[in-house]
């Protein structure tokens, strides 16, 4: 682009700043356009989060990335001025291959963090890390059992609600806090 030769040097920043902000925003968008955007936890996800759980104790933060890639990651930074590690949070982020979680691993390596475990959602097994001469090396660990599902079929569920609203009707359970039907009649006081 051409600008007037005569331009001040702050409006010249200033443009030059909204042109870079600008194309940050169009890279920003494209790369959204490409990344999962999956957020919120399913019961899909009880496994990575019990195996994060376990691992890290209560202070754990999964990152969105954790639910929408296949190998996860659990790691906690080293804490600045050389606190103790106790109180910070274990971080859960997800890599969608595995040479972008080598590659993470290792960077994370390189900033002192301590590398808790990784995770592989296909599969639902974890991943023991072994960091050796700038390789990462992932060796699988027994699959984390499903979470348990409703010991009763379908039908036997309908058949224990439709029992229970019977008790309900011959208990008058149908009745509120002043003895009154539900559908309201006599006076309140």
């Amino acid at each position: 682009m051409s600008h007037d030769p005569e331009e001040p040097s702050y409006a010249a920043a200033l443009r030059r700043r909204q042109e870079s902000l600008a194309a940050a925003r169009k890279a920003d968008k494209a790369a959204a356009r490409t990344t999962p955007t999956r957020t919120a936890a399913g019961p899909a996800d009880a496994p990575l989060l019990q195996w994060a759980h376990a691992l890290a104790g209560a202070t754990v933060r999964v990152q969105p990335s954790a639910l929408a890639h296949r190998l996860v990651l659990c790691y906690r930074l080293a804490p600045r001025d050389g606190a103790p590690a106790t109180g910070v949070p274990a971080l859960v982020e997800g890599a969608d291959t595995r040479e972008a979680f080598v590659r993470r691993c290792l960077e994370l390596q390189g900033q002192g963090a301590e590398l808790l475990g990784g995770y592989d959602r296909a599969s639902r097994r974890p991943q023991v890390l072994v960091l050796q001469h700038g390789d990462v090396t992932l060796t699988a660990q027994p699959a984390i059992a499903p979470a348990p599902t409703a010991s009763l079929t379908p039908a036997q569920m309908l058949r224990k609600a439709e029992q229970d609203a019977l008790v309900r009707a011959k208990s008058g359970g149908n009745k509120d806090a002043f003895g009154q039907g539900r559908q309201g009649g006599g006076k309140r006081r």
